[in-house]
This record gives C-alpha cells, sequence and structure tokens, in this order.
C-alpha cells in the first residue's frame, strides 16, 4: 500500500506541470557569454543565482511569459513579482527572455545544462572526448597554480588552445626573475583522445621554454564533474573541480 501512494506521488508530480514548463524544469545558465546568472526550475520551487547572489521563489509559465515570485527579496530596490517574456529554441537548447521595462528592453539569454562537460568545451569551442586511464590516477593540488591547455577538434581539424593565452604570457615572463617551484606552475594538458603522442610530443616541446615546468596530462573521472560550476561562490572561478590524471 506504502509503495502505491508513493508511485502515485510521484506521477501526481510529474503532472502537475504544463506542457511549457516542462520544457523549462532543469539548469540553465549564461556561461560562456558570462558567469553571473544560473537559473534551476523546479518542479516546486526556483532557484537563481544573479552575481552571486541567491534566491528562492515560486514560478508558472505558458506559451509566451514565465512569472516568478521571489519569496526572500528583502531589498526595496527589488521586486517580488517578476515576468519575463521568453522563447526557447528549436532544439531545447537556448532560452531567450526579455523584458519591457520603462526605459529600455532588457534581454539575455541562457543555455541549457545537460552535460557539466560539453556545456563548458563550448567556452574552449572544441571537440574533446578525455581518455580513460587503465591506471591510477590522483587528483591535482588545488592550490597548485596551473595553466589548462587544450588540445582537441573543431570541424574535424585539430586545434590547441589555451583558457588563458594573454595571462600565460604575462605571467610566464614575471617567472623569469623567480623560482618556477615558488609559484608551483605546470600545465593542465586537456586532450582529446585521439591525439596522437607524435602531435602531443611537439606541444609539450614548445611549451617546453620552462623545462622546470611540469606536464599534467588530464583523464577521465565519472565523479569528478568536470565542467561544474558553483556559482554561490565568488572565488577561484567558481569551479567546483579539479583535474585528475597524472604528471608525465
Amino acid at each position: 500500500m506504502k509503495k502505491i501512494i508513493i508511485i502515485f506521488l510521484i506521477i501526481l508530480t510529474s503532472c502537475s506541470r504544463n506542457e511549457y514548463e516542462k520544457e523549462l524544469i532543469g539548469n540553465w545558465n549564461n556561461f560562456p557569454l558570462d558567469f553571473m546568472s544560473d537559473i534551476t526550475f523546479k518542479q516546486d520551487s526556483i532557484i537563481t543565482y544573479n552575481y552571486f547572489e541567491k534566491e528562492v521563489g515560486e514560478w508558472k509559465a505558458d506559451s509566451s511569459k514565465i512569472y516568478i515570485t521571489f519569496l526572500n527579496r528583502t531589498k526595496n530596490h527589488h521586486r517580488k513579482e517578476l515576468v519575463l517574456n521568453y522563447r526557447i529554441s528549436r532544439n531545447k537548447d537556448t532560452l531567450y527572455t526579455f523584458e519591457n521595462l520603462d526605459d529600455y528592453r532588457k534581454e539575455f539569454y541562457l543555455l541549457k545544462v545537460k552535460d557539466y562537460w560539453k556545456h563548458y568545451l563550448k567556452e574552449i569551442d572544441l571537440e574533446i572526448n578525455l581518455p580513460k586511464a587503465d591506471f591510477e590516477i590522483t587528483q591535482i593540488d588545488s592550490e597548485k597554480k596551473g595553466f589548462d591547455i587544450y588540445i582537441g577538434f573543431k570541424n574535424n581539424k585539430l586545434k590547441v588552445k589555451t583558457e588563458l593565452t594573454y595571462q600565460e604570457k604575462k605571467v610566464l615572463e614575471n617567472l623569469e626573475f623567480f623560482s618556477i617551484n615558488e609559484f608551483n606552475t605546470h600545465y593542465n594538458l586537456v586532450i582529446d583522445e585521439r591525439v596522437t603522442q607524435k602531435v602531443i610530443d611537439s606541444v609539450k616541446d614548445k611549451l617546453s621554454v620552462y623545462p622546470k615546468m611540469r606536464f599534467f596530462r588530464v583523464y577521465k573521472k565519472d565523479s569528478a564533474n568536470y565542467g561544474k560550476y558553483n556559482f554561490s561562490n565568488p572565488r577561484n572561478d567558481r569551479k567546483e573541480w579539479n583535474w585528475y590524471g597524472k604528471y608525465e
């Protein structure tokens, strides 16, 4: 009897939202455009992060509007009731919203987070399937500074990128005056499994201008949640993960 009641409640909950609301349920954010907005539509609530400020409320939607009532807004300049005009892209991965305010039209869009890693790679603009390790891998020390080097494919063409190209050059120039060990620096090699060892060695040679900098090869780790961000934490780029792999 208890099992029947639980099943009935699950069915009742799943049917409590209309077809438009069901399309919205899930996690959306404005990464890689920005890192300031993250919205999760749940069956019974909505959770938003905007500029690191968390807000919780209730919501409903029809074919063109989302109606939000925030439950914890106390500041006078923050509206408790919000109505957003919206549309969802044909492939259901982009949420376009706009508000007609007194003197301007406020627009923004959010991308649906289906897979943390694939979502993260939209910023890098590369296809990278990490290799699986047949040996023990370790988690990198979060206190050690590293530069991410990405080797993957775009339109079937091999590409090499770094997330912090301009910063890397500046920091590496400064390292000439200090001991590299004091900076705990290394390269994080985030490489697609199809990339040949010859290509990897070629990239390493070009990066070896500072021989004391080590190479950390990144491998797949299902429980690591690569690409997951914590929008409530403004520090450390809000990353919730560290790379797993081994030094080479």
